[in-house]
């Protein structure tokens, strides 16, 4: 990544564009970039802080491509990196300033659409002219219906390079403006309710429940304790950043956004899930329950008190179950769009070639398994 670490005039509007170890201070960022954040929390200076003390660390692999205009303000900023396994052989990655944890990746560009557009190109533009450092860019996942996706293509495509474009996942979101708890539920399938009516009763008659939403910075010790203690007794493997999430939950709880929810039994908490409310979007971060309890659905019914949660308390626009084509997401949610990704490969690199030649090896395989499932067919039939 060390070639990206200089600096160029882009030709876009006079944009200078350079390349910064550190992320933009909170004051430069505020001027122009704000904005962005306060639509979707994966573009907010907050998030990508959070990341990089506890996931991506400082060094020369985290990479703020920084876009400033005739006035020396920052109008863009386009945050990358080489993650973990990015170099392997001949082959160097450099993707979106993300992994796992980011449900959403974008740009970072001022609201001005004429400045946006020139820092955008100004940026992609030098990354192109930097290509020597890197075989392969990967830029994920982006909103399919962003307008700066065509931008980016046809900036690297004035380049040389070209892109592919791929689905990275599918996301299923609940279009909830005007919608109140009451209709929500009764909108749910049968089946649904009926699990929630019989699980809710069952509980009540066995055990003592309680149920909180955390979401005031001093809650948030005594909170995550909870939170990780239902998380090391589930199904799931153990965080490979412990740091990030409870971060994660201080950011999110000092912006008014945290909203933990934790189900105990008999004192014992039993389900716990991560969700957080910003730009009036309800977004269904990480959910896990302790395995002894599944059989009470603890996981369900702390969901649904979520549900009501931000439906008749936040009145929220949209609720968005984030990444994942989950099956079960569907009963809950009720539309599904696509977060895709772009790829750039750098021919010019040996490492660029070695995965285009992997990449047509891989068509012509399958090309010739297709001719030859053909052939069988038409064998069996004669």
């Amino acid at each position: 990544m060390a070639p990206l670490a200089m600096q160029c005039t882009g030709d876009q509007d006079h944009m200078d564009v350079t390349v910064s170890h550190a992320l933009p201070s909170a004051t430069e960022w505020a001027r122009h970039l704000a904005w962005a954040g306060e639509l979707d929390y994966f573009a907010s200076r907050d998030w990508f802080e959070n990341f990089v003390e506890t996931v991506a660390g400082s060094g020369s692999d985290v990479q703020f491509v920084i876009a400033r205009d005739d006035y020396d303000e920052i109008v863009g900023v386009l945050p990358l990196w080489c993650p973990p396994g990015g170099r392997a052989g001949l082959v160097r990655r450099i993707e979106g300033l993300g992994n796992y944890y980011t449900c959403l990746f974008e740009p970072i560009l001022c609201e001005d659409r004429v400045r946006a557009s020139a820092s955008l190109g100004a940026m992609i533009e030098h990354v192109a002219e930097t290509r020597a450092g890197w075989s392969c860019l990967d830029l994920h996942p982006l909103p399919a219906d962003g307008w700066y996706v065509p931008e980016i293509i046809d900036a690297f495509a004035r380049k040389g390079l070209d892109v592919r474009q791929y689905v990275a996942f599918g996301n299923w979101y609940l279009d909830s403006a005007g919608l109140d708890f009451a209709a929500y539920f009764a909108s749910r399938k049968k089946k649904l309710r009926s699990t929630i009516r019989s699980k809710t009763n069952q509980l009540a008659k066995s055990a003592q429940v309680e149920i909180r939403i955390v979401q005031h910075p001093e809650e948030v010790d005594e909170g995550h304790a909870a939170y990780l203690d239902v998380y090391n007794s589930s199904w799931k493997v153990p965080e490979p950043y412990p740091q990030f999430i409870p971060g994660l939950m201080r950011a999110l709880a000092r912006r008014g956004a945290l909203r933990l929810g934790l189900l105990s039994i008999d004192g014992v908490p039993a389900a716990a899930q991560l969700w957080f409310v910003h730009g009036q979007v309800a977004s269904i971060f990480k959910l896990a329950y302790r395995e002894a309890y599944s059989h009470f659905s603890v996981g369900s019914l702390l969901q649904m008190h979520l549900m009501e949660h931000v439906l008749d308390k936040d009145h929220v626009r949209v609720v968005d179950f984030l990444s994942g084509d989950d099956e079960y997401k569907a009963h809950w949610m009720s539309a599904r769009r696509e977060r895709i990704g772009l790829e750039v490969i750098n021919g010019r690199s040996l490492g660029g070639l070695y995965l285009q030649l992997r990449h047509h090896a891989g068509k012509a395989k399958k090309w010739l398994q297709a001719r030859q499932h053909q052939r069988s067919a038409t064998t069996d039939e004669s």
